[in-house]
């Protein structure tokens, strides 16, 4: 998978140039970035966990982040956690450290909408659960309950309602 140099592009450019894509779990641009992101030292672990195993079994859509046509994100949707309760819930969320700061959390919450849409269609649901795992997923979800975007986030330690 090509190197992409997002921050050399002019902020409209990269505005201009994304798209959020609802897709299969076995789509082949989903396939291929979740074979870069396991081959990716610095995230191997975390990747096993996020994108591999029992946490990816439950995974019925991915929103996919397209920037200037190369796969520079997703985040997937799940019909429940991996204990088989709650949701809709989020089980991942991964974009390109590449990216800036502030066009992750921007990306992020274009693919939050796109999977709230895609759990009410599916489920009939207008909330999402989601224990967040990294820093970029912590920001995305203080964002997304910013703006109002209907979700339910949960720390690690079981409690529902933002933390901050």
């Amino acid at each position: 998978m090509e190197s992409k140099n997002y921050r050399s592009l002019e902020r409209g450019k990269r505005d201009e140039m994304y798209t959020v894509s609802i897709v299969e779990p076995g789509d082949r641009r989903v396939q291929r970035l979740k074979e870069h992101l396991l081959n990716m030292p610095a995230l191997t672990a975390q990747g096993v966990v996020l994108f591999e195993g029992g946490r990816w079994y439950d995974v019925e859509a991915v929103a996919l982040l397209e920037v200037f046509n190369h796969a520079a994100g997703m985040a997937t949707l799940a019909p429940t956690n991996e204990l088989g309760a709650g949701g809709p819930h989020l089980i991942a969320l991964w974009i390109d450290p590449e990216i800036s700061i502030s066009d992750r959390v921007s990306y992020g919450i274009s693919m939050l909408r796109s999977l709230a849409e895609e759990a009410q269609r599916r489920y009939g649901a207008t909330t999402l659960t989601w224990v967040t795992a990294t820093q970029t997923e912590r920001m995305v979800a203080r964002e997304g309950q910013a703006q109002g975007i209907v979700f339910i986030w949960r720390d690690g330690g079981g409690k529902f309602a933002p933390a901050w």
